[in-house]
């Protein structure tokens, strides 16, 4: 399982870093409760990549942000935090979830950490010795990196975390084969060497431990499962002819995995480094949707249509809805696929049958939502016409809560829907957990945009 960072992915990144007689500067699976900063930062530019000024909040007084990185030297889509936390092996059960250290990259080509912990110093310090890290492959807006969020947190022990990055190769371009891909961890010292690494898919982890136990990569054209530092390596009977990619985990403990391989779906086991026979075929010069699971069946769009097959790849994927406008977002609840279409919210039963219109907007209204349980939360929102030459704005409508059945909890006039908050325990074996049910839902409403928390399962504070 991914145990992700501050890009995406799943649950697990933190921070590190030690002063003043801190007891906790390398053990992050110790597990003792800790209060950590949290980090923001501020662009100097329009596009992520440019430098930006680096934050740290304390929560207990929000309103006195310390500056970490002033001379707006810190690269903004490199920035990554790592998590810790308690696990429990026996139970798979993780606990004080809490951030552990930050890791950037600077426009000096160094990368840096930040330790999280409040009785730590902010004062960044080298993370290997990496002098060209001010070339990180990156997105066109300079958001994340290139080839995803390849920063993950080892819970066994914190200082082991890892961030796996890319630099452009002997042609000086991005994305291509001769690419250099190399791996930090959180507790490298300025004169360690960065791990040569391969393109990774997706992070394995040893269960009985919490800790990174390696990686499922592509190399050359072959999928092959190396150890944690990319070093012993494993050939699948996998090939690959021109591109692969981890859509889902399907069974955490087992590691089985959705994989798209040249526009084909398979179960990937990692246990017996074995595909599938193909489950479904992407139609030609179209792209596959939205993808989700509740551990036994997936589902994802293709076109106009839903699709179900079985999470174990026991049998080829089937149509559950033929829909007539494009679907662009694609969930859960209990009994019930909900998915988005652009100006409605329709839920269809698991088992098939015809959809049924939850919520709709209008005109140029957007009506983006999310899930928690059997809950959807939803927001309208009115996108002005794109004029050239200027910026895209909207306005707030309103903002509701409404069951997988259509029957309406709630609607706040003028509110929008913000975030959630995680809760600071949950299943590693169901990581879905982490926002199926989450611990705060913050609300924006009014002209004067308050913020109001809502407690999971609807007690507004």
């Amino acid at each position: 399982m991914a145990v992700g960072g501050g890009g995406g992915g799943s649950p697990g990144n933190s921070d590190d870093s030690s002063d003043e007689g801190s007891d906790e500067s390398s053990n992050g699976g110790s597990g003792s409760s800790q209060a950590s900063y949290l980090f923001y930062s501020g662009l100097l530019g329009t596009g992520s990549s440019l430098p930006g000024i680096l934050y740290a909040v304390d929560t207990s007084d929000p309103s006195t942000p310390i500056a970490i990185e002033a001379d707006s030297a810190a690269i903004m889509g490199s920035i990554r935090t790592i998590l810790s936390a308690t696990y429990d092996a026996t139970t798979q059960i993780v606990t004080d979830f809490h951030p552990y250290a930050l890791i950037y990259a600077k426009t000096d080509g160094y990368f840096y950490q930040v330790n999280a912990h409040k009785n730590a110093s902010l004062t960044p310090t080298q993370l290997s010795n990496e002098s060209a890290a001010n070339l990180l492959c990156l997105t066109a807006d300079g958001q994340i990196l290139l080839d995803g969020d390849t920063v993950v947190s080892d819970l066994a022990n914190a200082e082991n975390s890892q961030y796996v990055y890319s630099l452009p190769g002997i042609d000086n371009n991005c994305g291509t084969s001769d690419d250099q891909w190399k791996m930090i961890r959180l507790g490298m010292s300025a004169s360690d060497e960065p791990i040569p690494a391969k393109p990774p898919l997706q992070v394995l982890t040893d269960f009985t431990t919490g800790a990174i136990s390696g990686w499922l990569v592509n190399d050359l054209g072959t999928l092959k499962q190396c150890d944690a530092n990319f070093s012993s390596c494993v050939s699948s009977s996998v090939s690959v002819a021109s591109n692969v990619g981890v859509l889902m985990e399907l069974d955490i403990i087992n590691e089985r995995y959705l994989l798209e391989i040249d526009d084909q779906l398979v179960v990937y086991d990692v246990e017996t480094a074995t595909a599938s026979p193909p489950l479904f075929t992407v139609s030609a010069s179209t792209s596959l949707g939205a993808t989700a699971t509740d551990g036994t069946t997936v589902y994802f769009v293709n076109e106009n249509n839903i699709y179900q097959m079985p999470a174990d790849g026991s049998a080829m994927a089937v149509v559950l809805l033929a829909e007539s406008e494009n679907i662009f977002r694609l969930d859960l609840t209990t009994n019930k696929v909900i998915y988005q279409t652009a100006q409605a919210i329709k839920q269809v039963d698991k088992a098939g049958g015809m959809s049924i219109e939850l919520a709709a907007a209008t005109d140029d209204d957007n009506i983006p939502f999310f899930v928690s349980g059997d809950f959807i939360y939803y927001s309208i929102n009115n996108i002005a016409p794109l004029v050239a030459g200027a910026a895209i704005s909207s306005s707030i409508i309103k903002a509701g809560i409404i069951t997988e059945n259509g029957s309406i909890q709630s609607e706040f006039m003028d509110a929008n829907w913000v975030g959630l908050a995680s809760p600071a325990t949950f299943n590693l074996n169901n990581p879905i957990s982490l926002f199926d049910d989450p611990a705060v839902l913050i609300l924006v409403e009014g002209s004067a945009l308050a913020i109001r928390a809502l407690l999971s399962r609807h007690t507004m504070l």
